[in-house]
């Protein structure tokens, strides 16, 4: 995801139309003042505000120039942060057995972020394969949840349910509808989803800008 192709004001209006945990509730205090006057520094988009907050002293200043409380503005950061998710080490992925991450491991792949890059591609994933001694089938399914962990919101437990569900990449996820995916999963347990469609409707949104850019 490019964060300077998410504008100020999109990050604005999605803090208001979804449900924050309660460590970023604060966010909503004084939204307006304190955007227009990220705006008026100068601050016109996502990746603008991650460039400006990057370390102390840079969000420091920010505070001086804008006036932006320090606490608020150190909230902010890590709201947009959190559109651009770490690479996953692939033993924090459930149900992987260590003896095949051990062997990836040993060429330099050890998390989600370096598997895509060397074996997104069919060919690449069977040369790899070969090399590793792993399985196509182990590398498909690693790759499947490492696909699946580059979304805002997704970490290792909730691509590994997905996977479950059948969702197997980003792309697919993004066909869906919040309403299809909580279905899906009461559909395969038999019991109410412990996790709602207004949950997952911004990750669905965020999936669904981050296949029309990338």
């Amino acid at each position: 995801l490019d964060p300077h192709q998410i504008d100020l004001q999109s990050l604005r209006d999605s803090l208001t139309s979804r449900p924050l945990i309660p460590s970023r509730r604060m966010l909503l205090d004084d939204l307006d003042r304190n955007f227009e006057a990220l705006a008026a520094a100068g601050i016109g988009s996502l990746g603008d505000l991650i460039v400006a907050t990057k370390t102390k002293p840079k969000l420091a200043r920010l505070a001086e120039r804008t006036s932006v409380p320090r606490d608020y503005l150190t909230v902010l950061r890590r709201e947009a942060n959190s559109y651009l998710p770490n690479p996953v080490p692939l033993r924090s992925l459930p149900g992987v057995a260590p003896a095949d991450i051990e062997p990836l491991a040993a060429a330099g792949i050890k998390n989600t972020r370096t598997l895509l890059a060397r074996a997104h591609a069919s060919k690449a994933r069977e040369q790899l394969a070969d090399e590793s001694g792993v399985s196509m089938d182990v590398l498909v399914e690693l790759c499947e949840l490492s696909d699946l962990c580059r979304l805002y919101g997704v970490g290792p437990a909730f691509a590994r349910l997905l996977h479950g569900l059948g969702i197997r990449s980003a792309e697919h996820f993004a066909e869906h509808r919040p309403e299809q995916i909580v279905a899906l999963y009461e559909d395969k347990t038999g019991g109410k989803a412990d996790f709602s469609a207004a949950d997952v409707s911004f990750t669905l949104e965020m999936a669904q800008f981050l296949l029309r850019t990338q």
